[in-house]
């Protein structure tokens, strides 16, 4: 039997973290992507206690294109195949901020990188048996909606929950579309709502009303153990092998907003995405 191989962006806190953690023992060999070497290295130390693998980093940063590749080319140049891709990673601004690239903070991290990584990553991912590709969305997609003009330079009317429901509709509209072009293949991919998790997300690049708020819903937050559960089981249960373009939440199936299951939405997203991640050609 051929050995299984994760990669997961984010992997060095929160949810991403406490995926690997399951995966890696489940005797998964783990790949955690971390913008941070040394958080990367401290989060190594802790999935490696319940390790049944090997466990690596790639270092690289979501919020540059070039990196992005970088990423790619690493393991594409070290790993003959990707059984489980997690786009994981997520980041939540109150403020108008760009990537290196000139995107909206929230879609290039959130969307648009993980868009083009997955791309660069697909070969690998087609050579494995039985590839699986799980992308972490949120509920905050109902309350999305896709404004094109919105993904490049700064915005003078900002609003972070805004962009972050679009960002995580924007998730769900590229599950569906990739899902629905990988017909034919040994390919499945499945978004999810993580739940309501207690992370350090919002505290990293927001302001003090979003941290007082998340601050007081604390209480009624889940673990990232338990919010990493939906990701887990679309990476491994046999019960989901063959289900492919869905979403879910609580591990169980779920209808997404109607703009989800939007085709020409989706597959305007697509190519307005392709034509920002590939503006020089692939």
């Amino acid at each position: 039997m051929t050995k299984l191989t994760a990669l997961i962006t984010g992997g060095n806190d929160g949810i991403g973290k406490a995926t690997a953690i399951a995966l890696a023992a489940k005797g998964i060999e783990t790949i955690i992507i971390s913008r941070d070497k040394q958080r990367g290295l401290d989060a190594l130390q802790d999935i490696k206690k319940t390790a049944q693998a090997n466990v690596n980093m790639i270092v690289g940063d979501l919020a540059d294109l070039s990196s992005v590749r970088a990423i790619a080319h690493e393991f594409n140049a070290n790993y003959p195949h990707l059984d489980i891709l997690i786009n994981n990673a997520g980041v939540y601004v109150t403020k108008s901020v760009l990537t290196i690239d000139g995107f909206e903070m929230q879609i290039g991290v959130n969307h648009l990188a993980h868009f083009l990584l997955t791309h660069l990553l697909l070969d690998k991912i087609k050579a494995a048996p039985k590839g699986r590709i799980v992308v972490v969305s949120s509920n905050t997609h109902y309350m999305g909606k896709i404004k094109l003009d919105s993904f490049v330079g700064l915005q003078k009317r900002y609003s972070g929950i805004k962009a972050y429901g679009q960002s995580k509709l924007a998730n769900l509209l590229f599950a569906k579309e990739l899902s629905r072009r990988l017909v034919g293949t040994a390919i499945t991919v499945n978004a999810l709502n993580p739940g309501r998790v207690n992370t350090q997300m919002p505290y990293k690049n927001s302001n003090g009303l979003t941290k007082f708020v998340w601050g007081m819903l604390k209480p009624t937050m889940i673990s990232p153990e338990k919010g990493a559960a939906t990701s887990i089981m679309l990476a491994t249960s046999t019960k989901v092998a063959h289900v492919t373009g869905k979403y879910f939440d609580n591990k169980k199936l779920r209808t997404p907003s109607k703009l989800a299951m939007d085709e020409k939405l989706a597959n305007d997203l697509w190519k307005y995405s392709e034509s920002l991640v590939f503006k020089n050609g692939r």
